[in-house]
């Protein structure tokens, strides 16, 4: 089965919803990287922070510590739209065991936070690409090429979501606090858009 942008399932690919939804994944992969900004402008502010203990209370630290995990947890929400309009497999990510590569990133041997980063970044360059981003290229996709997308997608969501994290397990303990930060930003967005106060569109 395959997601589409408006839930539907078991629909082929065909040329017209390729050229949609790969406008879909480049917005939310811009998204993506603004977040990633947002957490190294809030990892910078936590660090400082720490330089100077005497100006910061506990609470104040803590409160920016959780700061820059959920900018985290925002880059997992566009990442989860980039795969959704990839149209990944549902039971494919129902299938994904968290709590497994938790343990699997806490084993991996990767020089430094820095390495990780890159190379989730460098992982959704090499999704992108498979999609016909370039609207300013001509691009035919042949049958064939069509139908062999979905495995081939399946190979490069794997890449992306253990290159994530890797990354994510230098600031996120485990998958209980993972889907504890994840549970409680979406409450927060859900109140910032049934808050007409907030500025945030439903």
């Amino acid at each position: 089965m395959w997601l589409i942008n408006n839930g539907d399932t078991d629909l082929d690919w065909n040329k017209n919803d390729m050229y949609i939804n790969s406008g879909k994944i480049s917005y939310f992969l811009s998204c993506l990287i603004t977040e990633y900004w947002e957490f190294e402008e809030a990892k910078d502010l936590y660090f400082s922070m720490l330089n100077s203990p005497d100006d910061h209370s506990d609470d104040e630290l803590n409160k920016q510590l959780l700061e820059l995990k959920y900018e985290i947890i925002d880059q997992f929400h566009f990442l989860m739209n980039m795969l959704i309009y990839g149209r990944i497999s549902l039971d494919f990510l129902k299938g994904w065991d968290l709590k497994e590569e938790f343990l699997r990133s806490k084993e991996y041997e990767s020089n430094s936070e820095d390495k990780s980063i890159c190379t989730f970044m460098s992982s959704l360059g090499e999704y992108l690409n498979k999609f016909p981003y370039k609207t300013w290229k001509k691009q035919r996709y042949t049958t064939e090429q069509l139908n062999t997308l979905p495995n081939e997608i399946e190979k490069y969501v794997v890449n992306i979501l253990r290159s994530f994290f890797n990354f994510v397990q230098y600031w996120i303990e485990d998958e209980k606090e993972f889907w504890s930060l994840y549970y409680t930003k979406n409450l927060e967005n859900i109140e910032r858009q049934n808050n007409n106060n907030k500025g945030y569109i439903k």
